[in-house]
């Protein structure tokens, strides 16, 4: 019965790597985040690099949320490590 409930625990969590990957992809081809990402890598400053990938990283998170809400409490914690680095 453990070895049951293991594999269906592993196959859930592949499948929502899965639809993870598959909306933040979505995500990415997206018009608006696409833009800012271009004004994060073209950004003339650190300040202003640092500045533009926090909006990018919120965008994008904020896409896969709106897109897929049962991704929400992933896309948090993605949001909150990268945006974390941004902050340090």
């Amino acid at each position: 019965m453990m070895a049951s409930l293991e594999a269906s625990s592993e196959k859930s969590e592949a499948d929502e790597e899965a639809r993870y990957e598959a909306v933040k992809a979505e995500a990415k081809a997206d018009p608006r985040i696409r833009e800012l990402k271009e004004k994060s890598d073209s950004a003339e400053s650190d300040e202003a690099a640092r500045a533009a990938s926090i909006a990018y990283y919120h965008a994008l998170y904020q896409r896969i949320r709106d897109t897929d809400q049962s991704l929400t409490e992933r896309a948090n914690l993605a949001e909150e490590a990268v945006v974390r680095r941004f902050t340090r």
